[in-house]
């Protein structure tokens, strides 16, 4: 692990001897250049992690020697071109994150068939074409916000669209094999989210998440699933965190949780006053 360090310069291509690296987290520096080829050449490696930089170029298509690679974010950062067809051949990945780039171009079909993929992430890409079918649709996280991407009606699989969809293109837009081709100008289909039992969910959850979010410090897209919080209908219901992970103060934001029975805070290091939106919550009974 070293993320957060302020590295700057180039890769070094003596990583490339590392032939047993199985993690590699170089988020949140400030190095620079392009994603060296060489990544290509480490077999074992699982998690490949060089967001929150400022590389640019291509990502090269030696990535999909990485058969093992299960963890692949290479968001925020200047890279253009196209997204590689190699990616779609890691049969292990489960997450996918190229958000904040300038990719362009189309997003290969074969991604939307990996088998073990759970959240992808492309968004603030000028991407074009259509969203991929979905074939193996395990998807609880996905996020096409701000493409140039589309989606046709008939092929909504078990995911929850927008209410925008290619109906609502720039009027120059054209069909190609039915599916809505948008001009640069369009904003995208905006989220695609679904849980792991691929039941849609309703973007207010991903609103509370932003809750627990600011209780935690933490970054968690969509909260349901980790441990201590409790959702019913897409509405988070009960939040039990009994260690030292909260700093307080409790936010004004939990008023926002309409749904929420159970708040629990104990054993941690909350500091502050009780904020007034409490009142807000109508259906909480143990605090």
């Amino acid at each position: 692990h070293l993320n957060e360090n302020n590295l700057n310069g180039t890769i070094p291509k003596s990583i490339e001897n590392l032939t047993e690296l199985t993690k590699l987290y170089l988020y949140n520096n400030n190095l620079s250049g392009s994603i060296p080829g060489f990544f290509g050449k480490l077999p074992e490696l699982t998690n490949l992690w060089l967001s929150g930089n400022k590389l640019n170029g291509i990502i090269p298509e030696s990535i999909g020697n990485l058969l093992k690679l299960t963890d692949l974010n290479l968001s925020r950062n200047n890279l253009n071109g196209s997204i590689p067809e190699s990616i779609g051949i890691l049969n292990k990945l489960t997450k996918l994150n190229l958000s904040d780039n300038n990719l362009s171009g189309s997003v290969p079909e074969s991604i939307g068939s990996l088998p073990k993929l759970v959240e992808i992430s492309l968004e603030n890409n000028p991407l074009s074409g259509k969203v991929p079918k979905l074939i193996n649709f395990t998807y609880w996280q996905c996020n096409f916000r701000n493409t140039n991407l589309c989606y046709n009606e008939r092929e909504r699989n078990n995911c929850s669209y927008p209410k925008n969809n290619c109906s609502n293109c720039a009027q120059n837009a054209s069909l190609v094999d039915g599916v809505c081709q948008c001009d640069s100008g369009y904003s995208g289909i905006g989220y695609i989210s679904c849980n792991k039992e691929n039941e849609p969910v309703k973007n207010s959850i991903f609103e509370e998440c932003k809750v627990v979010n600011e209780l935690v410090n933490k970054d968690f897209f969509y909260c349901c699933d980790i441990e201590g919080i409790t959702c019913e209908e897409d509405h988070i219901t009960e939040i039990t965190i009994n260690s030292n992970n909260f700093n307080g103060p409790i936010p004004e934001s939990i008023g926002k949780l309409t749904e929420l029975t159970y708040l629990e805070l104990s054993l941690s290091n909350s500091k502050g006053s009780i904020p007034e939106s409490i009142k807000n919550l109508p259906k909480l009974t143990g605090l």
